[in-house]
């Protein structure tokens, strides 16, 4: 089964968030938490670390799946946790990124259903 696991990246109330290059075929040009698809055999989890490292340059460890969506029946686990290391963006992937205050993000062209998972941040008071 094909699924997409994402970090949800906060430091001081402030959100992670990577802009998709304009060649990716689904929600092109927008801003989503860094993730990406499993590879045969994965959990959400091992697909979860690996595609924030490949992405963005970070160590992740999941601490709780936050929230779920799905685009087009794919289901989208969304994931708090601690993160170490310095950002290196993947300039194949990843065109821009930014740490975000809430009044920040919710005016992004956000992609998929990140808006709710914004709004749920908010409401949980982790971003301000």
């Amino acid at each position: 089964m094909v699924f997409v696991s994402a970090g949800i990246i906060l430091k001081d109330k402030k959100i992670f968030l990577v802009k998709r290059v304009s060649s990716e075929v689904l929600c092109p040009n927008t801003w989503v938490c860094p993730g990406g698809t499993n590879e045969f055999g994965e959990s959400k989890e091992q697909t979860l670390r690996r595609e924030v490292k490949e992405e963005v340059n970070l160590d992740f460890k999941e601490k709780e799946l936050f929230f779920t969506m799905s685009y087009f029946k794919i289901p989208i686990y969304t994931f708090l946790g601690d993160f170490k290391g310095n950002i290196k963006l993947d300039e194949k992937e990843i065109s821009d990124s930014g740490w975000f205050s809430y009044e920040e993000a919710i005016k992004l062209d956000l992609g998929f259903e990140y808006r709710k998972v914004i709004e749920k941040l908010k409401e949980e008071r982790k971003i301000y």
